[in-house]
């Protein structure tokens, strides 16, 4: 039986600990410490709940030197994986790491080039969905030419989650780069599955220029709206627009413009809608599989999905790092937006008119043009930014 460590607790740990557990109590693997500086009443809760007492940590590496482990989640904030990962990967073990992956370009190259002895993956699970409904769309279709693929969501964030930490909503703390905007957070499965999918439709797929707008709705250091297009080499364009306060909820999904008919996807790749002109076309449901983070903690010897890998997460990070550096910093919405302390008025129907015309927001609403930058990533090797302190 595989040993495991979990790191972190909150946010999304709470629910890789709640996973965890009920696969311990299955007797699949042992849940064996626990690394956060402070583990919460709702994990503490989920643990009393389990009659689980668990080894706790505040250092990841402290754990791997007592502890004989097989496995190390990671689902803390974004800008602290690479020192984690890094520790997991040099000590042996599997790591199954929490998206984002990384937050510089630089460091997911760094991490790529350790020899790991076992499986690393990230946690894009829906991602993966979605690009599988993706691809059996296209092909229902006949696997037509494809113009545009398309990430797109529009959610509200409660002030509570720029409130509960110092890196929330902000894209530098301390020197560091932390990226929390909705394209690179919680939109970034579906911004992770079109650059996947753009990859699958053109073999070469590599990005040759990104634009971006992005913009800050709320008093944060951040960007809650913005939008980006990757212009490739050759094959298909890819969009993302996304927004975390929005009046109007669109279901994040990924949205493709084929020469001869859409591809829609959303749900993480259970709702799927393929047409050509104003006939729907069939699509073949997919087979049931294993969650990602349940096959890498019971098989953590085992080959990494390579829609899960390190190197799969390239483009994206890439993606992320161009945008910080060619906008430099989120502008603010046009003086005509109303604003209620949380949302945009307007702002789900300009997200989905993006959408269905693969558009940057300015393109759409010229109002919203001012603060749209474009950089050359041909031979781009990471982010370089005034709020960057070198290591």
């Amino acid at each position: 039986m595989n040993d495991t460590v979990l790191v972190g607790t909150g946010g999304y740990g709470l629910r890789h600990l709640r996973s965890l557990l009920e696969l311990q109590r299955a007797g699949r693997l042992r849940l064996v410490a626990l690394v956060d500086v402070h583990v919460g009443d709702q994990a503490s809760a989920l643990l009393a709940e389990h009659r689980s007492a668990l080894a706790r940590y505040s250092d990841l590496g402290r754990a791997l030197a007592v502890h004989q482990v097989d496995g190390v989640v990671i689902a803390t904030p974004p800008h602290t994986h690479f020192d984690l990962a890094r520790t997991a990967i040099r000590a042996g073990t599997a790591v199954y790491l929490e998206k984002p992956p990384v937050t510089l370009l630089q460091d997911l190259d760094a991490l790529a080039a350790l020899p790991a002895t076992r499986r690393v993956e990230v946690g894009f699970q829906a991602a993966g969905a979605t690009v599988g409904a993706l691809h059996r769309a296209w092909t229902a279709l006949g696997r037509p030419p494809v113009d545009d693929v398309v990430a797109h969501g529009a959610l509200t964030r409660p002030d509570e989650y720029y409130r509960r930490s110092r890196w929330a909503g902000t894209w530098f703390l301390d020197g560091q780069a932390v990226l929390d905007g909705p394209l690179f957070n919680p939109l970034a499965h579906v911004v992770q599955a079109a650059l996947l999918f753009a990859g699958q439709v053109e073999r070469d797929w590599a990005p040759a220029s990104v634009e971006a707008e992005c913009f800050h709705a709320r008093p944060i250091e951040g960007d809650d709206v913005s939008a980006l297009r990757v212009t490739p080499h050759r094959g298909p364009r890819v969009v993302a627009v996304g927004t975390t306060s929005t009046d109007v909820v669109v279901r994040p999904g990924v949205l493709v413009h084929t020469r001869n008919g859409t591809i829609r996807v959303t749900d993480g790749g259970e709702r799927v809608v393929a047409c050509r002109g104003r006939r729907r076309i069939p699509v073949p449901h997919a087979a049931p599989v294993v969650s990602a983070l349940e096959r890498a903690v019971t098989d953590p010897r085992g080959p990494a999905d390579p829609l899960l890998s390190l190197r799969s997460t390239r483009n994206l990070v890439l993606t992320t790092n161009a945008v910080a550096q060619a906008v430099g910093a989120p502008g603010t919405p046009p003086r005509s937006s109303t604003w209620d302390g949380q949302r945009v008025a307007g702002l789900g129907r300009l997200v989905a008119a993006c959408a269905r015309r693969a558009a940057l927001l300015s393109e759409v609403a010229p109002e919203w043009a001012g603060s749209t930058g474009r950089i050359d990533v041909t031979e781009y090797r990471g982010l370089m930014h005034p709020e960057l302190v070198a290591a």
